[in-house]
């Protein structure tokens, strides 16, 4: 009788260990989701602000490329 008591009380714990750790869910804590939403916004800047780069890049390479071109034409014709 007492094995049977002692096996019921076993499978109960177990039981409700099994259930909790199935139940148990960590929640993201506010101040995490106001840094994924931190990041999300802070990496549209950087990608932003890297087009932008990209673009006074791509411009002052032409101004040089036409500068060049036109000191080689002078330079050719004189």
């Amino acid at each position: 009788m007492k094995k049977l008591i002692i096996a019921v009380c076993v499978i109960a714990v177990i039981a409700v260990i099994a259930y909790f750790l199935v139940q148990y869910k960590p929640q993201p804590k506010p101040v995490e989701e106001e840094s994924y939403i931190l990041d999300d916004s802070l990496n549209t800047v950087l990608q932003q602000e890297l087009e932008k780069v990209s673009v006074d890049q791509t411009a002052f390479n032409a101004e040089v490329e036409n500068e060049i071109v036109n000191s080689l034409s002078l330079f050719y014709y004189e």
